[in-house]
C-alpha cells in the first residue's frame, strides 16, 4: 500500500514538472478583455528597430522611458535619433539609434525601454504596455512582455526620480542645491551613459537620495582644492551640492576627487573632473574637452589636479530638447588619444573617456521676467529685373546748382580741380527706392571697356588707391523731390599716363558709373558704410546679390584736362595732361595747306606766263 502511494506521488511530482515545463515555454497570456499587441525588435548595426503591428483601428503611439521612469513623446527627431514610420497594412516601426537618446549602455549591451500605447479613433488607449530593447541580444533568454493594464492603471510621472541603488565608489551625480542666490538645479541633474576604458562599460548609479555625501576617499584631495559653488558653505548645503566638508581647511566646502556636474536655473553648467579619476581610467585632464563644443571653449580653470568647465547652455554645442513641459540641455566630455603612426600601423596608449551630461528642467517651473513683442516688418515689395533709366551730368562748381548741357562738350578743367559728378534715377516716383552706385571708373574713349581705366568709385565707396581721393556728397537738398534718387562725388583732374614711356597721353576722359536701384526692407538698408582699410555694403535682400542686374550710364560727352600753368603736362606724382583741344592745331594746319595751295597757285601761273612770252617772241622771229 505504501509502495502504491509512493509511485502515485512520484507520477504526480513528474505530471507537475511537466506542466510546469510546458507553461514556462509559453510566453504569457494577457489579461481577458486586454488582448496583447503584436510586436518584435531588431539590432542593427547602428540601431534598433521597434515593429508592433496594430489591430484594425488602432493607431500606434510610442513612447520612451529614461532611467527614471519618466516617460517622453516620441517625434521624429535627429537630435535623439529617434524615427517613426508607418505604412497602411504594415508594421509601425520605431527606429532608434544607439547614441540615441535615452539608451543606455549595460554590461556592454544598449537598453531602451518603450512604452507602446493603442490608441483607439476616439482618443482612448484600448491597450498599453513597457517594451525592453536589448541589443545585442542575449543568446539563452526571453523577454516577458509588459503587464498589461487599462491606462488608468499607469500613474503620471511627477518628474522625480525613482531612487536607485547606491554606489558610494563611483557617486558622480550630484544635484545642485536649491539654492536661491544661484537658483540652482533641476530636479534631476543626470551623468548619462557614461563610458570608461577602451573595452570596459559600466553605468554610474543615482544616489539613493539628494544629498548623498562623498566617501572619505572621494574627498581625500592632496592639492588644488577648488570651492564649491553653493549659497552657504554649511555641511548640509555642500554636500547637497555634491562636494566635500571639512571645517579645518581654508576652503571647507571644495569639489571631490571625482567628476561632478551642476545645472543651474540662470543657464549654466558646471562640470569638474579631477586627475584621480581621469588617471584611473587611463587618460590625462589636458585630453578632456567639450565633445560637443567647437573651439573656444576650453577649461576655464585647470590647477593640475582639477579641470573645471564653466558655461552657458548656450554655447559649447549643447543641445536643447523640448519634450512634454521638459527642457533637456545635453553635453559630453570626451577624451582625445594620442595616435602613434608607425611604418606598417598606428597604435595607443591612451582609454577612452566619454562621459553625457544631461540637465533636466521642469518647464512650468520658469517664470517669465519680461515678455517683448516685436511686430514683424513689413514685407518687402515684390521687386523684379527691368530697365532703368540713369542720367550722369558733371556740374559746373561743387554746388551742383548748375550743370554742364550736351552741346558745352568737351569741357575742359585744370589738373587736380574738382570735377562735380552727379548720377540721377529718372522716371521713378517711389521715395523709397534708393539710387546704388557699385563702381564708377573714367576711360579715355566712349568705350566703357577701353583700357587703361582708373577707378573713382569701388563697392560704392571712393577707391582707395588714390592720394586725391573722391569725396562723396549728401544729397539731402530741400529742392530735390527724391534726395535718394542722386548720389553726388567729385573727383580731383587727371590725366592718362602711357604705360610704357609713362608720359602723359593726350586725350579727353569719359566718365562710367554702374548703378542699380535698391528697396530697403526691415533693418537691412541701401547705405555703403565705407570706413579706412575695410568697405561694407548694407542693402535690401534682394540686392545682396552680385549678380544682380547693373546698369552702366556714361558722361554726355568727354572732359579735357589742362596744366594749370599752360605747359605741356610731364610725368609727376600728381599726373598732368596737354591740353587736349584739337581746334587750335586744326587751324594752324589749315593755315599752312592754304599757304602752300597760294604759292603753288601763284609759281604755277608765272611759269605759264613766261612760257606764253616766249612762244610769242618766237613766232615774230
Amino acid at each position: 500500500m505504501a509502495g502504491a502511494l509512493v509511485m502515485a506521488w512520484d507520477h504526480c511530482v513528474a505530471m507537475l514538472l511537466v506542466l510546469a515545463t510546458l507553461g514556462l515555454g509559453q510566453p504569457p497570456h494577457p489579461e481577458p478583455g486586454l488582448p496583447g499587441l503584436r510586436h518584435s525588435y531588431d539590432c542593427g548595426v547602428k540601431g534598433m528597430q521597434l515593429l508592433v503591428s496594430p489591430q484594425s483601428g488602432h493607431t500606434i503611439r510610442f513612447k520612451v522611458v529614461d532611467e527614471f521612469g519618466n516617460r517622453f513623446e516620441v517625434n521624429n527627431c535627429s537630435i535623439c535619433y529617434h524615427w517613426v514610420t508607418a505604412e497602411p497594412q504594415e508594421p509601425v516601426v520605431f527606429s532608434a539609434d544607439y547614441k540615441g537618446c535615452h539608451v543606455l549602455e549595460k554590461d556592454g549591451r544598449s537598453h531602451l525601454t518603450v512604452f507602446v500605447e493603442a490608441v483607439l479613433p476616439d482618443g482612448h488607449v484600448d491597450v498599453a504596455q513597457d517594451v525592453t530593447l536589448v541589443c545585442p541580444k542575449p543568446d539563452h533568454t526571453w523577454t516577458l512582455d509588459g503587464h498589461l493594464a487599462p491606462p488608468t492603471t499607469f500613474s503620471l510621472s511627477t518628474g522625480r526620480s525613482r531612487p536607485l541603488r547606491p554606489s558610494p565608489e563611483h557617486s558622480f551625480v550630484h544635484p545642485t542645491p536649491t539654492s536661491p542666490s544661484l537658483r540652482s538645479g533641476p530636479t534631476h541633474p543626470t551623468l548619462a551613459r557614461p563610458q570608461w576604458g577602451t573595452s570596459e562599460h559600466w553605468e554610474v548609479d543615482q544616489p539613493a537620495y539628494t544629498g548623498t555625501p562623498l566617501t572619505p576617499e572621494q574627498c581625500q584631495v592632496a592639492s588644488g582644492h577648488i570651492p564649491c559653488i553653493v549659497r552657504r558653505t554649511s555641511k548640509e548645503a555642500c554636500q547637497q551640492a555634491g562636494c566635500c566638508y571639512d571645517n579645518t581647511r581654508e576652503v571647507p566646502c571644495y569639489y571631490g576627487n571625482t567628476a561632478t556636474a551642476q545645472c543651474f536655473r540662470n543657464g549654466h553648467f558646471i562640470l569638474v573632473l579631477s586627475q584621480e579619476t581621469a588617471l584611473a581610467h587611463r587618460v590625462t585632464l589636458a585630453s578632456i574637452r567639450l565633445a560637443y563644443a567647437p573651439t573656444g571653449c576650453s577649461p576655464t580653470q585647470d590647477t593640475g589636479a582639477f579641470i573645471v568647465f564653466h558655461f552657458p547652455f548656450s554655447r559649447c554645442g549643447t543641445t536643447v530638447q523640448v519634450v512634454g513641459d521638459q527642457l533637456i540641455y545635453e553635453n559630453q566630455l570626451a577624451s582625445s588619444i594620442d595616435v602613434q603612426t608607425g611604418p606598417r600601423g598606428s597604435v595607443t596608449r591612451d582609454g577612452a573617456f566619454r562621459l553625457n551630461v544631461r540637465c533636466i528642467f521642469n518647464a512650468s517651473d520658469f517664470l517669465p521676467l519680461q515678455a517683448s513683442i516685436f511686430p514683424p516688418p513689413a514685407p518687402a515689395p515684390v521687386t523684379q529685373s527691368g530697365p532703368l533709366r540713369l542720367e550722369l551730368l558733371i556740374a559746373k562748381d561743387e554746388t551742383f546748382h548748375s550743370y554742364y548741357r550736351e552741346e558745352d562738350y568737351p569741357i575742359v578743367r585744370p589738373l587736380r580741380a574738382p570735377v562735380p559728378v552727379e548720377v540721377r534715377l529718372l522716371q521713378r516716383t517711389d521715395p523709397s527706392l534708393v539710387l546704388v552706385l557699385h563702381r564708377c571708373w573714367a576711360a579715355p574713349s566712349a568705350n566703357p571697356f577701353q583700357q587703361p581705366q582708373w577707378p573713382i568709385l569701388s563697392e560704392g565707396c571712393p577707391f582707395e588707391g588714390d592720394s586725391y581721393r573722391t569725396r562723396m556728397v549728401a544729397s539731402d537738398r530741400a529742392d530735390l523731390p527724391f534726395p535718394t534718387h542722386h548720389q553726388r562725388f567729385t573727383v580731383a583732374a587727371f590725366t592718362f599716363l602711357d604705360s610704357g614711356s609713362q608720359r602723359a597721353l593726350g586725350g579727353p576722359a569719359y566718365f562710367f558709373c554702374s548703378a542699380s536701384a535698391c528697396s530697403p526692407s526691415g533693418p537691412e538698408t541701401c547705405s555703403a558704410t565705407c570706413g579706412s582699410g575695410t568697405t561694407r555694403r548694407q542693402r535690401s535682400p534682394a540686392h545682396n546679390d552680385t549678380a544682380a542686374p547693373q546698369h552702366i550710364v556714361s558722361s554726355p560727352g568727354p572732359v579735357g584736362f589742362e596744366d594749370s600753368r599752360g605747359q605741356e603736362p610731364t610725368q609727376g606724382t600728381s599726373g598732368s595732361t596737354r591740353n587736349s583741344d584739337p581746334r587750335p592745331l586744326l587751324w594752324a594746319v589749315l593755315l599752312l595747306v592754304a599757304v602752300a595751295l597760294v604759292l603753288g597757285v601763284s609759281v604755277f601761273m608765272g611759269l605759264s606766263q613766261a612760257k606764253a612770252q616766249r612762244l610769242q617772241e618766237g613766232s615774230r622771229v
